[in-house]
């Protein structure tokens, strides 16, 4: 049992991923978003939930949920390409769900990149997207290598800054097949702690004293307490 807010809360149900995906696609297309587009998304958060990395997974679906309907994003956004070249590429999301224009984002530079050559693809009108190893690591299975970042709110400080200067979903991602050995993935933000564990704790009331946060409210310095990092408005 945890203590979540004031009302504690029993966790008494073992779900299998494959129920949690169908749970997923279920949610959804009950909201309007075609069964390709909800498998992508159910694929990406189910999978990252089976890594153990429970802060990027279902956890989000939720919150999707309320922006599809709130119309922040779009049902059926369809992901183009806007412009292009031999080793490039720009892609508009169209405000889609961001697994489903990240995937295709993801696509589209395996495809330009099967000639042997490096290819750089950019992705704007782009959302939260989840786990952004989950894109790189689709470079192994062509057995090619495979990089991923995104760019955020500032939240976090530099050394010699006064405030936040960058994102701490600013990810640096970095995927790569290593032959017979196990893959190579590396997925990691600019903060000591990701801003999902942070918002985990708050909930949870914990204190992240032994864990430093480098993430900020509106002013320098760590934040030990997790509840003091969201609590200002961010500059």
């Amino acid at each position: 049992m945890v203590q979540m807010g004031r009302q504690p809360i029993e966790f008494l149900m073992r779900v299998s991923p494959q129920n949690l995906h169908a749970f997923c696609v279920e949610a959804l297309t009950k909201v309007g978003v075609d069964q390709r587009d909800a498998r992508t998304t159910a694929d990406v958060l189910v999978t990252t939930d089976t890594w153990g990395t429970f802060t990027h997974g279902t956890k989000a679906l939720r919150a999707y949920i309320r922006r599809l309907r709130g119309g922040g994003l779009k049902k059926n956004g369809a992901p183009k390409v806007i412009a292009e070249g031999p080793a490039w590429a720009i892609v508009d999301g169209d405000s889609s769900l961001g697994m489903v224009s990240s995937v295709f984002a993801m696509k589209t530079a395996l495809a330009k990149a099967e000639n042997g050559r490096h290819r750089f693809r950019r992705l704007r009108n782009n959302c939260h997207y989840g786990a952004a190893g989950y894109y790189a690591a689709m470079a192994i299975e062509k057995n090619m290598i495979g990089i991923a970042m995104a760019n955020d709110v500032p939240t976090v400080n530099a050394p010699g800054a006064r405030g936040s200067i960058m994102g701490q979903q600013v990810r640096l991602v970095f995927a790569a097949p290593a032959g017979e050995e196990k893959p190579v993935l590396l997925d990691m933000a600019t903060s000591t702690v990701a801003g999902g564990k942070v918002f985990a704790a708050a909930a949870l009331g914990q204190n992240n004293s032994r864990r430093t946060l480098e993430l900020l409210d509106a002013g320098p310095g760590p934040r030990p307490d997790p509840a003091l990092v969201f609590a200002q408005p961010r500059h």
